[in-house]
């Protein structure tokens, strides 16, 4: 399912919740790592708060980041 991400100072996790229900997430708070999800460009986005959780270099978490650019994810990946 493709999802597109607008540059509306929500987060990305809320522009998802907004279209599906079909992410895992928990803490909101970039504590768990549950809403992971893999990039394409990491210039569509920025963290406004520092991760906790461990992820790997083409990771990022949704519920701690917003949107540069309007963009869209697969969360089908």
């Amino acid at each position: 399912m493709e999802i597109t991400i607008l540059n509306n100072n929500k987060t990305v996790l809320a522009n998802i919740l907004e279209q599906t229900k079909n992410i895992e997430y928990g803490c909101k708070e970039g504590f768990c790592g549950l809403c992971r999800l893999k990039f394409k460009d990491s210039n569509d986005f920025f963290y406004f708060e520092e991760p906790l959780a461990s992820i790997s270099e083409d990771e990022f978490l949704p519920c701690i980041t917003k949107a540069k650019n309007i963009f869209k994810i697969n969360l089908g990946e």
